[in-house]
């Protein structure tokens, strides 16, 4: 699972350079809400096998949602993720760094 943990802190590390909140939710809970705190995101992470980040900008207002899947191939942990132009210019980034080191 060290693979998918680095690949996802890459998601959260990359929410927080763009200035963003983080939200955590475990699949029953929102363990962290709007969060800028790195460890204390990263530390409710990875309790299951599947989670959802949630990320507002800083002002509050929602930006979009990427849903984690770690039972998929590391650099498949993207499983869904709200679709819009920001969330897009976001994740492809990533998605294609992944890609890369498959």
């Amino acid at each position: 699972m060290v693979k998918h943990e680095k690949n996802a802190r890459a998601i959260v590390r990359a929410a927080l350079a763009n200035g963003w909140k983080v939200s955590v939710n475990d699949g029953e809970e929102w363990v962290v809400k709007s969060s800028t705190n790195y460890r204390a995101i990263t530390s409710a992470m990875f309790a299951t096998d599947e989670e959802i980040l949630r990320f507002r900008d800083g002002a509050g207002a929602r930006i979009g949602s990427v849903y984690l899947f770690y039972c998929n191939q590391p650099y498949e942990i993207i499983a869904d993720c709200t679709d819009n132009p920001t969330m897009d210019a976001f994740l492809n980034p990533l998605q294609e760094r992944f890609d890369a080191a498959a």
